[in-house]
């Protein structure tokens, strides 16, 4: 009876024990990383060109946005350690805290250290005094495969006109948030075939594009119209509005007119043979305007077939045509 007397105000407290543990805990959690003004990163070991990019990407947004010097060799207040380690999932990373104060950023491949790096920049903490690194810490993996954007790289707007650096500023910023594949347009009736000097100007800049993300890691692909021709396709083998889809590009192609085809594969033969040397994992053709089903199939079973002869055989093509 006595015992009982003794332990009962030991129960009493035990609530507030477990109050004050949970919130020592919570407050250790939430308490900010210390300010830095020097960070070191640590590539993972045999990195190459990609990596080297994705790194100074990272090192570039902390500099310019807190001014923070970023360096790869040295001392630094901060150590953040960049790491690849299979089985966290296709594209997948963790965040950890390491020994010493260190901070592992670790992809299950090259993407999913950038997504890492995407991830720990956006919880962490800028100004002019110095870096604040993000307290986040766990496993992310995507959960759809295919994670892109297309860019209309036509009609002279923003993509077609703004300075280079900018739209590869932008590539920078959606692989950062996870975007795993990008593709921009070619549009024909812009131009009067494929060495028209205005056309040659946009297949410099979409070759730039196309490089840029290739450099940072990401897949690549074009867009076209099935049937577009360019500004001074003939008149005669152009379609007739009407199709059921309603758009109207005037100077699509009609791949039923005699000739038609014909003129649809040797300019698109050109574009492909312009793309062999950037070789883009994609180029994706798709029905736009008036042709209607019928037709659109004639040419599926046309490009069906550039795709198997000119894939196995002595041009071989070094990307997937994607039909639609």
């Amino acid at each position: 009876m006595k015992t009982s007397i003794k332990i009962r105000p030991l129960l009493l407290l035990l609530p507030f024990m477990f109050f004050f543990v949970a919130i020592s805990s919570a407050q250790s959690k939430n308490a900010k990383s210390p300010l830095v003004k020097s960070v070191r990163i640590v590539l993972p070991e045999a990195s190459g060109a990609v990596m080297e990019n994705i790194a100074s990407i990272f090192a570039n947004r902390i500099e310019e946005r807190s001014g923070t010097s970023v360096s790869t060799e040295g001392d630094a207040q901060l150590t953040i350690e960049l790491a690849i380690k299979s089985g966290i999932g296709t594209e997948g990373f963790i965040i950890t805290d390491g020994k010493g104060g260190r901070i592992q950023i670790t992809g299950n491949d090259q993407r999913g250290i950038l997504y890492g790096i995407g991830k720990f920049l956006r919880t962490s903490t800028y100004s002019k005094d110095g870096f604040i690194a993000g307290k986040w810490r766990g496993t992310s993996v995507p959960e759809k495969p295919i994670r892109g954007i297309y860019f209309a790289t036509h009609f002279y707007n923003y993509y077609q006109n703004a300075p280079v650096s900018q739209v590869e500023r932008y590539i920078e910023d959606l692989a950062l948030w996870g975007i795993n594949s990008v593709m921009f347009w070619y549009d024909m009736h812009h131009f009067n075939g494929i060495n028209d000097p205005d056309a040659k100007d946009l297949n410099s800049r979409l070759k730039r594009f196309v490089e840029y993300s290739k450099n940072i890691g990401l897949e690549t692909g074009f867009i076209m119209i099935g049937n577009e021709g360019y500004g001074n396709s003939p008149t005669e083998l152009r379609a007739v509005p009407g199709g059921s889809r309603g758009g109207n590009y005037p100077e699509v192609i009609c791949p039923n007119k005699p000739g038609g085809m014909d003129y649809i594969l040797k300019v698109r033969n050109d574009f492909f043979e312009w793309a062999r040397e950037i070789q883009p994992e994609y180029i994706c053709i798709w029905p736009y305007d008036q042709v209607g089903i019928e037709r659109f199939y004639k040419m599926r079973q046309s490009y069906f077939r550039i795709g198997k002869e000119e894939t196995s055989g002595n041009k071989g093509y070094p990307f997937n045509l994607v039909l639609r």
